[in-house]
């Protein structure tokens, strides 16, 4: 993502839920989202953030916003620096999840100049949000 210098808009985390869902469904396919020159490019971030771009067609802050926050969770989640807030299960295939108390904080917490999630504090967030706001969901922590 190119580094701009208004902060990352922020989302209800419904809002940045459904946006999750969009990009991530839109990174695993095998062809490009949109088709372009070099057709045959299947990266997985580009198809999610041109996903979010067809849900802002027109509002670059919006965009901006889930694209930065989305890329940063992301990046989170591949380092595996979620730990038990991410489930990874290949028994069937790639499939993951993420709970929702980590998409509370994604939506709302502000991103570093680099446009990225501040890891501790980040961490911390989720299990403060993960207690008051999500006690029903059970054996993530």
């Amino acid at each position: 993502m190119p580094h701009h210098t208004a902060p990352a808009r922020q989302f209800t985390p419904h809002e940045f839920g459904g946006l999750v869902d969009v990009a991530v469904k839109a990174g695993q396919r095998r062809t490009p989202v949109i088709e372009t020159a070099d057709d045959g490019d299947t990266n997985p971030y580009r198809n999610a953030v041109e996903a979010l771009r067809e849900v802002f067609p027109e509002d670059d802050e919006a965009f901006h916003g889930a694209a930065t926050r989305f890329v940063a969770l992301m990046r989170l989640f591949a380092d595996d620096r979620l730990g038990s807030w991410a489930r990874h299960d290949r028994s069937h295939g790639e499939h993951s999840s993420i709970h929702p108390a980590v998409i509370h904080v994604a939506a709302q917490m502000k991103l570093t100049p680099n446009d990225r999630f501040p890891e501790k504090r980040f961490l911390l967030a989720v299990a403060e949000v993960a207690a008051a706001s999500y006690p029903e969901v059970k054996g993530w922590d």
